[in-house]
């Protein structure tokens, strides 16, 4: 991980919070303060933010990332600070680095797969694209680039995914959840 964190140190926003919202739920560094997308960046932080009461009293700082290829990235030192990008932001990835803050907090198992089940157990209301490191058959998501996930899609991803965890290990709980997705018959209209 500090391996990754050193390579992406220039991508990233490190600095001290340029702003903090009304409910102190977020700590915006100085990249986002003056960025176009900080309204719907807030607005989707805390759509999201409502489907994780253990965070309830933490301040979570934000930074954004300026790579193409990272969506998102979380901090798991003392600090809880998530890296989002600016235009292209997803709930699925906002939700996914905030169980990896969970992880952090051992309230999760780790893992990126793991966590990417954590994520689709929260609410199909997270869930707007694909899982990133779950295997998940086509036919749950639009096929686009972004693999948009349509709301019946989602409620039938969260319902597998709540079945998996019950009563299993983490890796049992994967295996199972991709077995299910792929038997179940489900078609995006």
């Amino acid at each position: 991980m500090r391996g990754l964190l050193r390579r992406l140190w220039p991508q990233l926003e490190l600095f001290t919070p340029a702003e903090r919202d009304v409910q102190g739920r977020w700590a915006f560094t100085r990249a986002w303060a003056g960025s176009p997308h900080l309204k719907r960046a807030r607005r989707e932080l805390d759509a999201v933010r409502d489907h994780f009461p253990e965070l309830d009293d933490v301040t979570v700082r934000v930074g954004l990332t300026k790579r193409r290829n990272v969506l998102g990235l979380a901090s798991l030192g003392a600090t809880p600070m998530i890296w989002i990008r600016p235009r292209r932001i997803h709930r699925c990835a906002i939700a996914h680095e905030l169980v990896h803050l969970l992880q952090a907090r051992k309230l999760v198992p780790g893992g990126e797969k793991t966590c990417d089940l954590h994520t689709l157990a929260r609410s199909p209301a997270v869930i707007d694209v694909a899982p990133f490191y779950l295997k998940v058959p086509a036919r749950f998501h639009d096929g686009s680039r972004e693999q948009r996930v349509a709301p019946e899609a989602a409620a039938v991803l969260h319902v597998l995914a709540l079945d998996a965890l019950a009563g299993r290990s983490a890796r049992s709980a994967i295996h199972a959840f991709e077995a299910r997705a792929k038997a179940t018959l489900f078609e995006v209209r």
